[in-house]
């Protein structure tokens, strides 16, 4: 049979190394389906888990592909610490992103059949075309773009305009692969373990958290560090000084500690023990009134 090459595709062509195609067959047939899909796009930084779901490989023999090409030095290895967990690679060269097409896109079928799945529902045609513009336009691996669904979702948020959100607020903290959106997970699962922690301290049980509320946890947990018996300290000090759980007094309390850098209950009982904070001190001044009327007038959700 003869043939020639149909030059109306030529342009979605891309380049391959040559010793790819002189040792083709020496080459296994799944390591040839891989570095293929990753040359499609060598934009993209396609995990371990997104290349197996893509093409139907268990995820040990991707991982050992990648690791033959990295050791023929077609493609180089990550050399982030993280990557020892989930490997993941980048193109010794690179091209331009190219818009994709999704008819013919199999990663994009993945993602939208998945995130389909996931709501539990058929897409609309405004979910569709937001998450393909969030696929071709910030270039997110589909597995990311998985993540941050199911991350909206267990949050109890299906609306699509939360979920663009969530995926651009990933990029622009630099979310845009497998490892990075696990990492972000599993710290934003112990941040809210924690959160719990001190809601259950302050006795709010059946409510969400106001903005100030939400700020001043987070101040206290991330910026500060503080660890749970110095934020119960902190609480009882305002409970006897105030006679109620005032957070922006207890607030007060902690930034001074901070300030004075106190780290443990020991160091404040022996630095800070038995002082008192009254309006009157005007190193340690804290308006009990003015906060008192504050919180008096904090609307609610109750």
């Amino acid at each position: 049979m003869n043939y020639h090459i149909n030059f109306t595709n030529y342009k979605n062509n891309f380049s391959l190394p040559r010793l790819i195609v002189d040792e083709i067959q020496d080459i296994p047939s799944d390591y040839l389906k891989i570095i293929l899909m990753i040359f499609k796009d060598p934009d993209k930084n396609y995990s371990v888990h997104l290349l197996s779901q893509l093409l139907n490989i268990q995820e040990e023999k991707v991982s050992q592909a990648i690791s033959y090409w990295i050791d023929k030095q077609v493609l180089a290895a990550d050399t982030e610490a993280t990557a020892a967990r989930q490997p993941q690679v980048h193109m010794v060269t690179s091209k331009p992103a190219v818009p994709v097409q999704p008819c013919n896109d199999p990663e994009l079928k993945y993602l939208l059949s998945t995130m389909e799945q996931i709501m539990e529902r058929p897409l609309t045609s405004t979910d569709m075309k937001t998450i393909t513009h969030i696929y071709e336009y910030y270039r997110l691996p589909a597995d990311v773009i998985v993540m941050a669904i199911q991350y909206s979702v267990k949050n109890g948020k299906k609306d699509i305009r939360y979920i663009e959100k969530v995926c651009i607020s990933w990029y622009d903290q630099g979310i845009t692969t497998h490892t990075a959106a696990e990492t972000f997970l599993k710290h934003s699962a112990e941040y809210h373990a924690k959160e719990g922690q001190v809601k259950k301290l302050l006795g709010i049980a059946d409510r969400k958290l106001i903005p100030s509320e939400e700020k001043w946890i987070r101040t206290w947990l991330e910026e500060y560090q503080f660890s749970l018996d110095v934020l119960q300290l902190a609480y009882e000090r305002t409970v006897k000084n105030t006679g109620k759980a005032a957070m922006a007094y207890m607030n007060k309390i902690l930034s001074n500690w901070n300030e004075k850098g106190y780290r443990t209950v020991r160091e404040i009982n022996q630095k800070d023990g038995g002082k008192k904070y009254q309006a009157s001190d005007t190193e340690q001044s804290y308006d009990i009134d003015l906060l008192d009327r504050y919180w008096d007038n904090v609307p609610t959700l109750d």
